[in-house]
This record gives C-alpha cells, sequence and structure tokens, in this order.
C-alpha cells in the first residue's frame, strides 16, 4: 500500500480497528500478537485469537479514541 498521508493512515488505523478486512487488520493483528507472544502471554495461536476478539469486541477502536479524544 503507498503511503497516501497521516490522515488517510488514520483512516485505514481506525476502519481496521473497526473490523475492516484486509492487510491493515492482518498487520494490527500479527504485530499485537507477536507483542503479546514476546511478552510471556500465551503461545502465538492464542495470542492471534486474543488480539482478534480485542478487535472484534470493539475494545480496540474504543481504546484507541480514548487516546484521541
Amino acid at each position: 500500500m503507498p503511503w497516501a498521508g497521516e490522515r488517510d493512515e488514520a483512516r485505514r488505523v481506525r476502519a481496521a480497528l473497526g473490523g475492516e478486512p484486509g492487510p491493515v487488520l492482518d498487520l494490527i493483528l500479527y504485530n499485537a500478537a507477536l507483542r503479546l507472544w514476546a511478552s510471556g502471554r500465551g503461545e502465538l495461536r492464542d495470542a492471534v485469537r486474543r488480539a482478534r476478539e480485542t478487535v472484534e469486541s470493539g475494545a480496540a477502536l474504543r481504546f484507541l479514541g480514548s487516546l484521541t479524544a
């Protein structure tokens, strides 16, 4: 994906955290899962599941909203 500027990237991240499938969501899920795994919080497969559940529940988007409010 070509760089399109901060506003477009922010829109892509919000859309992904809102559950929009695609490469941005995939990157977010795998990044979160690797961080969970590296911190010793379970197996990688479980960490991917936890990251996906966090996005699907809306918790990730709510957290982002709390940071940008």
